[in-house]
Formats: C-alpha cells, sequence, structure tokens
C-alpha cells in the first residue's frame, strides 16, 4: 500500500477528469447527472482502448515504489513497463436535487451505468499460457505459451476503492489449478478461446469461490495472470478510478516496451528518471 502518495493520486485523477471531459463534450466532474455521455467499453469500466500518455500517469509508471513491488515478484529489477489504460465508473447513486418531500426516495439509481457483474475471466489461454500482448511490442509470439514463466498485472488505486463503490474480484489462490482446468475442459471450451481473454462458463464452481478486494487510495494491486478475475458494478455515490500497470522481466523473450521507439508520444513536461529510462526501454539495463 501507499505507492503512491495523495498528491500523485490527485494529479492522477484530476488527469483523467481532464480526459473525461475533453472527449465527452457535456461531461462536468461536478454533475454526476452530465455523465450520460462516457468514453467507449463503458461496460466493462475501462476508458476506451487508448492508453493513457499525461504527465503523472507516466511518472507513477516510472515509481520506484511500483518498480520495486514488481521487482520482489519477478527477484530482478531488470524490468520493462507497459504503456497502459486507465479505469473509471461513474457512481450510480445519484444524490436527488431537491430530495425532502415526504415518501420520496433520496436518491437517483442509474442501473443502466452499471459495468458488468459475473464476467469471471482470464487475460489469457488456459490451454497454451498465452497471455495478451496489449500495449507490447511483440519481439517473438513463439515464447508467448506456457505456465512455468511468471506473469502478472496489476491497478493502482487512484482514490479509494471500497466495497461498494465497483472494483476488482478474483478466485484466490486458483493459479496452480489453471492447466488441471484446462486439461478437463480441452475439447469442450478450446475452439471457442478467442485472442485476448477466455471468460470462464456461467455455472462453474469456480464462481462460488470469487473474492471481493477493495483497495486503499495509492494502493497497488499485483495478480498472477492464471488467476481468474473481473470487476463489479458500483453501486455508490463515489466513482471509481484505477491506472492499469503492468512490468515483465528483460529477459521474456515474447515481449519489448512499444514505446521505446517512439520518445516522441511521451509528454513534452514529463522528465525521465534514470529508473524510468530502462522501465520504458529508452536505455540498457546493462549500463551503469
Amino acid at each position: 500500500k501507499k505507492c503512491l502518495n495523495k498528491d500523485e493520486c490527485a494529479r492522477s485523477r484530476e488527469e483523467l477528469w481532464s480526459r473525461i471531459e475533453r472527449t465527452c463534450e457535456g461531461v462536468d466532474r461536478k454533475d454526476p447527472y452530465t455523465f450520460e455521455k462516457w468514453p467507449g467499453l463503458a461496460q466493462l469500466g475501462i476508458l476506451g482502448n487508448d492508453v493513457v500518455l499525461s504527465k503523472q500517469f507516466c511518472e507513477n509508471r516510472q515509481n520506484p515504489k511500483v518498480h520495486k513491488a514488481f521487482a520482489t515478484l519477478f527477484k530482478t529489477e531488470k524490468l520493462w513497463g507497459v504503456v497502459g489504460r486507465a479505469s473509471a465508473m461513474r457512481p450510480t447513486l445519484l444524490k436527488k436535487p431537491k430530495f425532502g418531500e415526504p415518501g420520496q426516495k433520496e436518491f437517483n439509481e442509474k442501473h443502466q451505468w452499471r459495468t458488468l457483474s459475473n464476467w469471471l475471466h482470464w487475460d489469457m489461454c488456459p490451454f497454451t499460457g498465452r497471455v495478451t500482448t496489449f500495449a507490447w511490442k511483440v519481439r517473438d509470439p513463439f515464447f508467448n505459451k506456457g505456465f512455468d514463466f511468471l506473469r502478472v498485472q496489476a491497478i493502482l488505486a487512484l482514490g479509494d476503492c471500497g466495497p461498494e463503490d465497483g472494483g476488482f474480484q478474483c478466485v484466490p489462490g486458483f493459479h496452480p489449478y489453471v492447466r488441471a482446468w484446462a486439461n478437463k475442459y480441452d475439447s469442450k471450451y478450446k475452439e471457442s478461446f478467442l485472442p485476448g481473454s477466455f471468460h470462464i462458463p456461467k455455472g462453474d464452481p469456480m464462481h462460488k469461490h470469487v473474492q471481493t478486494c477493495p483497495i486503499r487510495e495509492g494502493s497497488l494491486l499485483i495478480w498472477d495472470s492464471r488467476i481468474p478475475h473481473c470487476t463489479f458494478p458500483n453501486r455508490s455515490q463515489r466513482g471509481r478510478m484505477i491506472q492499469y500497470v503492468k512490468m515483465a522481466p528483460i529477459q521474456d523473450q515474447a515481449i519489448e516496451p512499444l514505446q521505446s521507439a517512439y520518445p516522441g508520444l511521451l509528454p513534452p513536461d514529463f522528465l525521465l528518471t534514470d529508473l524510468g529510462k530502462k522501465i520504458y526501454g529508452f536505455e540498457r539495463w546493462d549500463n551503469k
């Protein structure tokens, strides 16, 4: 926890709101009743398919605490990072502006704004071990397979994500059993797999073991890509904002940083640190 401080979280939220207000005409962060128009992929809580290249988001990716958390898991400091997306869920309990009349409900419920529920999935193929390479440059797809090489995903909480605010759910401890599951259902589901993600069939017993994971502001949550996961919808007056982050060892022969070939994409007021130059792939880790 506390990978980001309050100021870093506040600047991150400011950048997301500026992005939303810029791309969705009429949205005013101070008036939830203007949130009708929202960026694409709203049903998933994802802010479209575009990566976020604002200053603070880039700072977060080179944050030493974030890097240290990944380095601890991978047992190496030599990591590359990916420039990824963000998520923002709208509050779905809206205070009525003229509440007070006898028998009147205090809130308007925006059921249509709620994201999908029970969409448990892997961002990998449980039959081959191939993981999504979104926002990575593919070096050699031959090496994007198998289950012996640790691959992870993560989110940074840009504000408190409570149990009613919408957020992360998973089936903790399932990662050792993904191959057994795949062997059991190989003939039934393998042909229906689409690149990117695999949705756990409805009725599968693992749905009974889903756990909700509230996250404090500034905290980093990392999970093994073999863990089935999903989000749950917002049912509160407060929205939810997170940043997707991901790192991988430079020894991973399947991928490398996509942005290393396009240094001009980074915001002009963003300064790379010595650590950031390596994470973003602009400088070799072997350099002293």
